[in-house]
């Protein structure tokens, strides 16, 4: 209760308005930012060439990804869930799913092939909850404020199965410098070394000269373009069926 306190919005400051406290009034600007950050600025037909960027899969990774869903499979998506996480829209916690594996683990099961064979989803299904947590102590503005998507168990039955899948490949590939991603791999790695890298451009004498350039693209998974995404993975050489359903 005292976490959902401090994360309740009271007020904001918008601008050309100045603060605002009325609920009504915070709505629109809310929704204003957020559509603006998942629509694409200026949309480009055609294809993005992304060729030989990745390394490509091999015949026996694609069949892999290809072969018929398992019930065992579905189980182990649903049971790998943080029981009392956050549920979505339908109000439904993985919990529930998992207590009662018994009376509608098969139903969850053909829902998920019924995916897997390249039938259409239930728009109902992909309904999610915006909770907008803030970033920094006493938030102000709307860009302090970091959206986390609330999904329904069943379409993150869906995403983990997938990515139970994909775990298979990504070994292959991911690239050893990039040090996120990949089970055993250590995100600070990067920091280490970029400490090392400043640590010995500091202490060089010799005449001349050296410079660090950081770049912080803002929102920068929320802005890659899906196109864009389409066309990386068919270039790696994922079967069209298998992009289709990420997609």
């Amino acid at each position: 209760m005292k976490r959902r306190r401090q994360n309740r919005i009271e007020a904001l400051l918008i601008d050309k308005v100045g603060w605002c406290f009325d609920n009504d009034m915070l709505r629109r600007p809310i929704l204003d930012y957020f559509s603006k950050m998942y629509t694409v600025d200026n949309y480009l037909t055609g294809h993005f060439y992304v060729c030989d960027c990745f390394s490509k899969l091999k015949t026996e990774d694609i069949s892999g990804l290809l072969a018929e869903v398992t019930e065992e499979e579905v189980r182990r998506s649903v049971f790998s869930m943080s029981p009392l996480k956050a549920h979505g829209v339908d109000g439904f916690h993985a919990k529930f799913y998992q207590a009662n594996w018994e009376i509608v683990g098969v139903n969850i099961f053909n829902f998920v092939k019924s995916v897997f064979e390249g039938n259409d989803l239930d728009p109902r299904i992909n309904r999610t909850i915006l909770v907008l947590i803030p970033k920094v102590f006493e938030a102000e503005t709307i860009n302090q404020y970091r959206p986390i998507s609330l999904y329904n168990v069943l379409y993150k039955v869906i995403t983990k199965t997938i990515v139970i899948r994909l775990c298979q490949a990504m070994q292959k590939l991911v690239k050893q410098n990039q040090s996120s991603f990949i089970a055993g791999r250590n995100i600070s790695d990067n920091i280490v070394i970029a400490q090392e890298v400043i640590h010995t451009m500091k202490s060089i004498k010799s005449k001349k000269g050296w410079m660090v350039v950081k770049v912080d693209l803002e929102k920068a998974y929320d802005r890659i373009r899906w196109d864009f995404l389409k066309d990386t993975l068919i270039d790696v050489g994922f079967p069209m069926a298998f992009v289709s359903i990420i997609m």
